[in-house]
């Protein structure tokens, strides 16, 4: 059996991760003051958040050097998600029922990555015209590091010459 983890501790090892994996300087992983993860946690509006998500915000809630680059993620702009999301279903993607659901972060416009009242913890994605959203990582963490380990391969191609994969 597994011990419990502190959610601190492993955002902070996310952090390390990210300049292990040269996806970030040390001085580009800004957290947010106690009053900003304050602020972004009102705006949830007593949603069940994961543990790691406040640990996130104050970790590297600014920024994260290239982890989820065009990714509006990071304070101020998580502020304005929940009713950009709610204002895009409205419009564009009537399928995406925002009941029930905590928008955290947005990827260009059309994609919206979202926790869900029923499975706390879950990372899902809705991309403008798929069906239905998708389960994009089982935890809020996970698909922090999922995408880091991506960002990386991606890199790493690029810096050894390797752009596009045969």
């Amino acid at each position: 059996m597994r011990a419990a983890t502190n959610p601190a501790d492993e955002v902070a090892r996310l952090a390390r991760g990210l300049v292990d994996l040269k996806l970030a300087y040390e001085h580009q992983v800004v957290g947010c003051t106690e009053a900003e993860v304050a602020e972004v946690l009102k705006s949830a509006r007593n949603f069940p958040l994961p543990a790691e998500y406040p640990e996130f915000l104050r970790r590297m809630g600014r920024e994260a050097g290239r982890l989820l680059i065009g990714t509006d993620l990071h304070y101020p702009e998580v502020l304005d998600i929940p009713a950009d999301a709610i204002a895009f279903a409205a419009e564009d993607a009537p399928q995406l029922d925002p009941a029930g659901k905590h928008f955290f972060a947005a990827h260009q416009g059309y994609q919206f990555y979202f926790f869900t009242r029923e499975h706390p913890g879950t990372v899902f994605l809705y991309t403008e015209g798929d069906d239905e959203p998708v389960v994009s990582a089982d935890t809020f963490l996970g698909w922090l590091w999922n995408h880091a380990e991506s960002e990386a391969t991606i890199s790493s191609r690029f810096i050894y010459g390797n752009r596009f994969p045969s």
